[in-house]
């Protein structure tokens, strides 16, 4: 049994802890999930289908680190579910699976990040390009990407980690190009360079 802390119901927007490194923020059923800018997942509050996996089925009233890995680039909260995308557009999920949600062919419950494959996602399977090839300063950056090239590319997309595209632009065999990503969500991008007989892709994280 779990003992609920004080409740707060603030009218105005309240600030969570100190910390200002986060990038993306999801709300469930009771339960909130979110990354920050050096890729680590967190969890916090209803955990009774195992949804935030943090070990056990305990509620946790504080945001708890997920495992160890450095690599989340977006979460989604469900119900009692939780699913999510790694910056290599792998898919994972965990929590309550009694209706098959999760996707991996059963029905039992997952208390910890497993993957699942989909037919027909590439994200996963994008070759990227080696930093001695591609240079992008900063990044992570709030807005603006400097990109150093040492082939010649004729255009650049750039797809967000579900695969749309959320933004091209014709380069015209620079040898350095800016990307200006003002106003769009924090989280991870991947830039598609293509040139006549080359094409490169790189990541991209907006803080």
């Amino acid at each position: 049994m779990n003992n609920l802390p004080p409740t707060i119901n603030p009218t105005i927007p309240l600030q969570i802890g100190t910390a200002n490194n986060w990038v993306f923020v999801a709300n469930g059923y009771n339960y909130s999930m979110a990354i920050k800018n050096n890729g680590i997942l967190w969890a916090w509050g209803r955990n009774l289908e195992g949804q935030l996996s943090v070990g056990g089925t305990d509620n946790k009233f504080l945001p708890v680190q997920v495992g160890t890995d450095s690599n989340w680039a977006t979460v989604s909260c469900g119900y009692q579910t939780t699913v999510a995308l790694k910056t290599d557009g792998s898919y994972w999920a965990w929590g309550d699976n009694s209706y098959g949600q999760i996707g991996n062919g059963l029905t039992d419950n997952i208390p910890f990040p497993t993957q699942i494959a989909i037919a027909g996602c590439t994200l996963g399977n994008i070759n990227f390009e080696s930093s001695t090839q591609i240079n992008v300063s900063p990044n992570p950056s709030n807005n603006i990407f400097n990109i150093d090239l040492k082939a010649n590319y004729q255009t650049i997309e750039i797809f967000d980690l579900l695969g749309k595209s959320v933004y091209n632009q014709n380069i015209d065999n620079q040898l350095q190009v800016k990307i200006d990503l003002t106003g769009f969500s924090s989280g991870y991008y991947v830039a598609k360079l293509v040139g006549e007989n080359v094409s490169a892709n790189v990541k991209l994280l907006k803080n």
